[in-house]
């Protein structure tokens, strides 16, 4: 069975005057908008969307072992 989400990439060039907090907590409400608006058109059940969340959790806390 083929995946059906694809690991994307983005690179963002931030102006000397924007700071870096700034720049992650904007991208942060912006993905979670995103991924909020892909689960509300999903059709998953809570279930469905529960694990996918905590799915996202975990990679998320995997990927901050990595950096630290």
């Amino acid at each position: 069975m083929a995946r059906k989400c694809v690991p994307f990439e983005v690179i963002v060039h931030v102006p000397d005057n924007m700071d870096y907090g700034r720049m992650q907590a904007a991208f942060d409400k912006f993905y979670i908008e995103q991924a909020k608006k892909i689960l509300e058109s999903s059709g998953l059940d809570k279930a469905g969307k529960i694990e996918i969340i905590d799915r996202v959790a975990a990679q998320y806390k995997q990927s901050k072992r990595k950096s630290a």
